[in-house]
């Protein structure tokens, strides 16, 4: 095992030699979401650093200088070589269930040539990537392979532009529409002008094949958002987007899609394509020091007309709340969270417009058909360690986002209603502690020890049952800094 991973990394490492900088920070990973919780926290309990309305995130020197991981406080210069890497090994274990073990290993690279370029990718070797169903890739020795990302990014003034393979997320990390969890290939740019902030992303996704979709020819799937914000005042910012996923066989990006000011919905309307669009608000309230507010409503379809029996089609639609305010009691921050995602909400007539990459949800939501609350109580040891103290409780309906298309209020006449989440419902309450950060800032570590309950698990009737729980992730960093002066 130990052979393997050395001969594995050392691998990789030869596979992504470049140079490395840090004025963007990633996301997509627990080791830089972490980070952005720090910065999160600073901004809060100061107000000084960064408000993060969108990410990855360029930091100056004087905010890199406060992230506890030598990779992003180094002082970067055009002569510097940085490489990266880490041994990641994730273990769980619950009663009921058998112990499961994964590694994955990752190195990855930087560059900042100029003060205004920035280039970053990271390449894995993945364990629990190659057992999942979804995943269709190569494999080597059970690890499934891959470069998660990989762009060049351009800084000047108020406008920031990222070209590649890359996360990103809107309006907050845990974002319904887009989130970190997806590296798209494509690009994005934003552009702040006073108190108007323009976003656009653009982006080719998986794509429908005979063998493994059962489609007759290979579709070609793409996404296309863009997103105003407006802030109102130093206490309250706006934000609009509007996103669409598109395709078909031999269909290719379409130049209305590129227009970043051009209504989606009433382009695919004009054209006749039968694309599935997405429309969003969310609103970030900062009524005093210390205390954040956040919602977002994401609209998929919802119903005007009640003249067709068509009309009875139930709203898609997904709302989240959160509060996170610091020092409820010194020294204490209480985060709490609540989304709903209705029924349908994401999916589509056409699998191939289904808001899903990867077989996965493009943002942050858990499918759909749910719903769930979240309050966690967070301690900040010190800049490099947090503790948490979480309640989670999910209620998961029989709906999936990969479902068959089903049109049940064509099948009678008058009002037509389901319950909320449907069919047979499966609850979850999990009560846990975590304690996540790094030590000496070259392991990362994510230990979570709780008890969940569940009934009616997988949808089937069953008494409630309790599951203690233990769940480790380990991941060491390692750095090598080279020269490239002559």
């Amino acid at each position: 095992m130990i052979t393997r991973q050395i001969t594995a990394l050392i691998f990789t490492f030869l596979a992504t030699a470049v140079s490395v900088a840090a004025a963007l920070l990633p996301v997509g990973q627990p080791q830089y979401d972490f980070l952005y919780d720090r910065i999160t926290y600073d901004y809060l309990h100061t107000h000084n650093g960064a408000e993060i309305i969108t990410a990855p995130l360029w930091l100056d020197s004087a905010a890199r200088s406060q992230l506890p991981l030598d990779l992003w406080t180094d002082n970067y210069t055009q002569q510097k070589i940085h490489l990266f890497g880490s041994i990641e090994e994730k273990f769980s274990i619950s009663r009921g269930n058998r112990p499961s073990a994964f590694e994955s290993l990752r190195s990855g690279f930087s560059a900042q040539p100029t003060s205004s370029f920035f280039v970053f990718g990271t390449f894995s070797l993945d364990e629990q990537k190659a057992r999942d169903p979804e995943y269709h890739g190569k494999k080597w020795r059970g690890l499934a392979g891959g470069v998660d990302q990989a762009f060049i990014s351009y800084k000047s003034g108020n406008f920031l532009g990222i070209l590649g393979r890359f996360s990103e997320y809107w309006g907050d990390s845990r974002s319904l529409a887009l989130s970190s969890n997806s590296a798209m290939d494509g690009f994005s740019w934003r552009y702040r002008w006073g108190r108007l902030s323009l976003g656009y992303r653009i982006a080719r996704i998986d794509g429908l094949s005979p063998e493994q979709d059962g489609v007759p020819q290979f579709e070609n799937r793409f996404f296309a958002a863009h997103r105003l914000d407006v802030r109102l005042s130093q206490q309250i910012r706006v934000g609009l987007y509007e996103m669409v996923v598109f395709g078909g066989p031999g269909r290719q990006m379409e130049l209305y899609y590129l227009n970043p000011i051009l209504l989606y919905h009433a382009s695919q309307l004009n054209e006749k394509n039968d694309d599935n669009t997405i429309l969003g608000f969310d609103l970030t309230l900062h009524p005093r020091k210390g205390t954040r507010f956040h919602a977002e409503l994401l609209v998929d379809d919802i119903q005007i007309d009640d003249k067709l029996q068509s009309d009875q089609e139930p709203d898609e639609i997904a709302v989240s709340g959160s509060i996170y305010q610091a020092d409820i009691i010194s020294g204490y921050d209480l985060i709490a969270r609540y989304e709903r995602v209705t029924n349908r909400t994401f999916n589509q007539i056409l699998p191939r417009n289904r808001f899903t990459f990867e077989g996965r949800p493009i943002g942050s939501a858990f499918g759909n058909d749910y719903d769930r609350t979240e309050l966690k109580v967070r301690r900040w040891m010190n800049p490099r360690w947090l503790v948490d103290l979480q309640i989670l409780i999910h209620r998961q309906g029989e709906g999936r986002v990969a479902d068959d298309w089903t049109t049940p209020w064509m099948d009678i006449s008058g009002p037509y209603h389901e319950t909320f989440p449907s069919g047979l419902v499966e609850r979850t309450t999990t009560v846990a502690i975590r304690s996540a950060g790094y030590f000496k800032k070259i392991l990362y570590f994510d230990i979570t020890v709780g008890v969940e309950r569940i009934t009616n698990e997988q949808h089937r009737q069953t008494s409630a049952i309790s599951r203690p729980f233990v769940s480790i992730t380990l991941s060491p960093y390692l750095f090598k800094r080279l020269s490239v002066s002559d």
